[in-house]
């Protein structure tokens, strides 16, 4: 009688049960304490709004990957010229043995278009300031040509969803993103 079997499931916003399959836990009476399977964690996005005037980019865009309920999700933070504002915070769900996320940033320049540039890791911070790269502001015609070929193939899986298997980028960050 001292002993009884649980098992645990978290129903989500949506209907997602999470985890699908569990186990049989062996319990005591003294308690069980339970937490969710995800964390808020706020994120901070900040761009100086004159730098990107001068280079004439218009627009900037945080895409940000991380693990929520064990699969990989998309948010963007995006910033424009025009709003005059040059901080975003938003708080986004993360797997708790999470230590960060995937970043990379996306201008849009107004005679050349979007410039989507490489991947990035961010561990145990949630504050991004979104360096222009020299290469950029020098006019490094093989960079710029490397970030707008990467521009014509942003895929997107929507606010919050699950990006399909072709196009995760978290593997290559594997070590530093997962506990």
């Amino acid at each position: 009688p001292d002993v009884f079997e649980y098992k645990v499931q978290w129903s989500l916003r949506g209907g997602n049960v999470y985890p699908t399959d569990t186990s049989w836990t062996k319990g005591s009476w003294q308690g069980v304490s339970l937490s969710p399977p995800v964390k808020p964690v706020p994120i901070q996005f900040e761009v100086d709004l004159e730098e990107m005037k001068a280079l004439k980019l218009r627009n900037v865009t945080l895409q940000l990957r991380y693990k929520k309920l064990g699969k990989e999700v998309e948010s963007n933070l995006n910033i424009s010229l025009y709003k005059k504002e040059p901080f975003l915070q938003k708080t986004l769900y993360m797997d708790h043995y999470s230590n960060g996320y995937a970043y990379r940033l996306i201008f849009t320049h107004q005679e050349k278009g979007v410039l989507a540039l490489p991947w990035q890791s961010n561990i145990n911070t949630g504050y991004v300031f979104g360096v222009v790269p020299k290469e950029l502001r020098n006019g490094n015609e093989t960079f710029i040509r490397t970030a707008i070929e990467a521009g014509k193939i942003l895929l997107s899986a929507g606010e919050g969803e699950e990006v399909d298997k072709a196009n995760q980028v978290l593997d290559r960050f594997k070590d530093l993103v997962d506990k």
